[in-house]
């Protein structure tokens, strides 16, 4: 015989939809967002505060991605300080101010919810096709300074559970404001830093300026010392393979030339401590002459290597307006950075054609070559120098004082075939300065 029947079983209890913490009563909020709190309160970099902030957050409202946006006022732009998600936005990647539900919330500083992002026509779907993203549904909320001011704009992507609403929006606020009252510190802290770099700053220019002094006054002495001895040095006993009076005072030339560059570039830097630093002098420029001089310069640099420096078109330009000084640091910069690139018997090549409303110009190198992910960061802050002693400041200068000029550069670079730097400076723009 069979054993006793047994019990029925109870009938299957609908399972319950998982919640979010942002729909799980006023405890789980609490919870959230103190938690949220102890992050943005800890003793990390911005960058670390953003991330863990935006990590929170995204689990708060179960988002797929996120991103933190920071107004560039100079060039009018948005730029991802931040982004989380399966397909994370570049860092430093930037949309007009404008543009797109970003560039609305920012001008409007209003929140906004969007639920078909494809069918709003504020929509920019630039990112998307960069990424490989596909934006379902998005919250967007800006990011003000304590006087109100909007200096950005944070954006929660595909959220899930029925998308953005008004109790997920809530809690994003909050976390918009903290996480501006902690940019605000953090730039508070990178001020206060920054002014006692500057002090130091300050002092090492006054006192570099004023280490130069002797060094232009030995040279000058060395000089006339060097003539006298090579005067009194019969033509029939000098030494064909020795030093000429010719070769030592083209070194001095040169020693005399860069302090005196040295001496300017020290007295701008305690004038820009001080607060007295001046615009950009812009005046009528020969591209060629200024090229040749930082040619020049480097002589020995790539003689001693045994690269041919050349120039191929400059002649054929048009004087420009442009500040000379800092025209001249991006062709010494340029060539200076391609020197330890390139292997002895290689060339540097400085281009420079006009075409319609520019004057477009290119330093060329055979040397190593960069990757792609090196060309992507190589103006940001995140590139460093292979160089000895090198920080790779030379490129950001380089970036900086082409924009100065209103121009735009692109790098074109081959591993093992060598680089090209395109810049270009608008003709229009600058003659009606």
């Amino acid at each position: 015989m069979g054993g006793p029947l047994a019990p029925p079983k109870p009938p299957a209890v609908p399972e319950k939809p998982r919640e979010s913490r942002c729909s799980a009563g006023l405890e789980g909020q609490l919870e959230a967002l103190n938690a949220l709190n102890q992050i943005l309160y800890q003793d990390h970099s911005i960058k670390e505060l953003v991330d863990r902030a935006l990590g929170h957050a995204l689990g708060v409202v179960e988002a797929e991605a996120g991103s933190l946006l920071l107004v560039s006022r100079e060039c009018k732009k948005l730029k991802f300080f931040h982004s989380k998600g399966p397909n994370p936005v570049p860092i430093g990647t930037q949309i007009p101010w404008n543009k797109g539900i970003a560039g609305y919330v920012f001008h409007s500083g209003k929140s906004e919810i969007s639920q078909s992002p494809k069918e709003d026509s504020r929509h920019l779907d630039l990112i998307d096709k960069l990424t490989g993203f596909t934006t379902q549904n998005i919250i967007a909320l800006p990011v003000k300074r304590l006087d109100g001011e909007v200096i950005g704009v944070v954006e929660v992507l595909n959220m899930r559970e029925g998308g953005g609403n008004d109790e997920k929006l809530r809690f994003l606020e909050i976390l918009s404001t903290l996480l501006s009252i902690s940019i605000h510190k953090a730039w508070l802290v990178t001020d206060s830093h920054m002014g006692e770099i500057a002090n130091f700053a300050g002092d090492c220019a006054h006192n570099i300026k004023n280490m130069l002094i002797p060094i232009l006054m030995g040279t000058e002495l060395l000089r006339e010392d060097l003539q006298d001895i090579f005067a009194h040095i019969p033509k029939n006993e000098a030494n064909p393979k020795g030093p000429s009076f010719q070769t030592c005072n083209e070194v001095l030339d040169l020693i005399t030339k860069n302090a005196h560059c040295i001496q300017k570039i020290s007295k701008e830097l305690v004038d820009c401590v001080m607060g007295h630093s001046s615009a950009l002098q812009f005046a009528p420029c020969d591209v060629a002459a200024v090229a040749t001089n930082a040619i020049e310069t480097l002589s020995f640099l790539s003689k001693e290597k045994g690269i041919t420096v050349r120039t191929e078109g400059l002649a054929l330009l048009p004087p420009i307006l442009a500040d000379e000084r800092r025209l001249f640091s991006v062709f010494y910069n340029l060539i200076h950075n391609a020197i330890p690139e390139v292997q002895p018997g290689g060339t540097i090549t400085v281009r420079g054609n006009t075409e319609a409303d520019a004057v477009h110009l290119s330093v060329t190198d055979t040397g190593r070559g960069m990757s792609k992910q090196v060309q992507e960061n190589l103006f940001s802050d995140h590139i460093t120098s292979s160089k000895i002693m090198g920080n790779a400041y030379g490129m950001k200068s380089i970036k900086n004082a082409i924009e100065a000029h209103g121009g735009s550069l692109k790098i074109q670079s081959t591993v093992g075939i060598g680089t090209t730097i395109h810049f270009s400076i608008p003709i229009e723009r600058l003659t009606s300065r």
